[in-house]
């Protein structure tokens, strides 16, 4: 199995070793392992999150011990402690390398035999959120790095700038100021069921538990909140707020047409319900959601910065320069401007893409921005092979998962 990365390089986030762009796929290097190769414990990579210059990876290795476990992995800039307290001084101790994967520990500390594991991962542009389980208790969900626009989810603009006393924060998002029909969240046990975040906002879909036996399902999110993006906030002088510094409640999830996912832009978000419905908040100026709300039969939803994407049933308007019939569309990575799609023909997988390639971000070979879709893998210009099992984008770069 091969991790591999291109596009955008200039901290070193691509893992290649290098802080050069690439516009061609190369393999990722994991500190002390041997260059290009996945740990070799490694059984499959779960997911990845790509902030502004920082990358981080969700790794599940064979442990001898218990069985399976989970590693978090980060590579590229860390300046304002976005890939966790130690991660700068373990740089530093390792020759400075900020171009290959380093294993992060995050010490969450209270009762150790909770034993907590990594469960979801998600990067806006310097900040990174990540969310922890432990069987029998409330999953936690920590907030690290910048706090420009409330992005930490802390109360709003608790610290700035960059440098060993930013590194050496993370913080602990908290909901317990929250109600729903009356009765607090502190009273509840919350299990975090997704995780997502756009340039400056994120969005956590929760499932409340209370010892009554109720359950409540529903979506919180903070951060950047001027366009609308989590719903109309107003300040007391009428105007809509900037952000929301906390989180707040979207929505209640309804029984019969729950969320199944959320995908974030810049200004805008999307919501796809159960039924195959789509919902959009926040910016159209783009005409990022005018027309999404027509949409039926929607399976999978994505956001670009200022787009969005949906993969519908039986419905292909992006122009793919073969007949739609004869593929089906395993899955869609959008990154800031460009857009990476899986599709499936029998046996064989292939990844296409299009948009923005100022840095060589779709990995074929050049620079120039590509306004239909292209194929991306396999292609002449890489020399790696191996079937597609994940597509990744973000600001300015591409990765491909795939088992040999």
């Amino acid at each position: 199995m091969s991790l591999l990365s291109c596009g955008s390089n200039a901290h070193g986030q691509l893992a290649s070793g290098s802080l050069e762009d690439s516009n061609r796929f190369q393999r990722c290097s994991f500190f002390g392992h041997p260059s290009g190769i996945l740990p070799p414990n490694t059984n499959r990579v779960l997911d990845i999150a790509c902030g502004a210059n920082h990358t981080l990876i969700l790794l599940e290795v064979i442990d001898e011990a218990t069985g399976l476990a989970i590693q978090l992995w980060g590579c590229g800039d860390g300046r304002a402690g976005q890939l966790g307290p130690s991660y700068m001084s373990d740089v530093q101790r390792n020759g400075g390398l900020s171009s290959v994967f380093h294993q992060l520990e995050i010490p969450l500390g209270g009762d150790p035999s909770r034993r907590y594991i990594y469960k979801h991962v998600a990067a806006a542009w310097e900040t990174t959120y990540i969310t922890f389980s432990s069987p029998g208790h409330s999953d936690i969900l920590i907030s690290m790095g910048a706090d420009d626009f409330g992005d930490l989810g802390i109360g709003g603009l608790k610290r700035r700038g960059k440098g060993p006393n930013a590194a050496s924060i993370f913080h602990n998002v908290s909901f317990d100021h929250l109600h729903i029909h009356g009765k607090s969240l502190k009273d509840a046990s919350l299990t975090i069921e997704s995780l997502c975040s756009g340039q400056h906002h994120a969005v956590v879909h929760l499932r409340a538990a209370w010892a009554d036996s109720s359950v409540t399902t529903f979506l919180a999110g903070w951060g950047s909140s001027r366009h609308g993006q989590l719903g109309q906030i107003i300040n007391s002088d009428g105007r809509p707020a900037l952000f929301a510094p906390t989180p707040r409640i979207l929505f209640l999830s309804q029984a019969d047409d729950a969320v199944v996912s959320s995908a974030l832009g810049s200004q805008h978000s999307a919501f796809l319900l159960a039924s195959g419905r789509v919902l959009g908040w926040g910016s159209d100026k783009k005409g990022q959601i005018g027309q999404i709300s027509e949409l039926a039969d929607v399976r999978i939803v994505g956001c670009t910065w200022n787009g969005t994407y949906a993969v519908v049933s039986g419905f292909y308007p992006v122009e793919l320069p073969f007949a739609p019939p004869t593929r089906a569309v395993k899955g869609i990575a959008c990154g800031t401007e460009h857009v990476l799609v899986s599709l499936q023909s029998g046996a064989e997988m292939g990844v296409w893409g299009w948009g923005w390639n100022e840095h060589g971000n779709l990995g074929l070979g050049t620079t120039a921005d590509v306004g239909r879709p292209a194929k991306i893998w396999p292609h002449a210009v890489s020399s790696y092979t191996g079937r597609v099992a994940g597509i990744w984008a973000g600001s300015g770069t591409s990765w491909i998962y795939s088992t040999e």
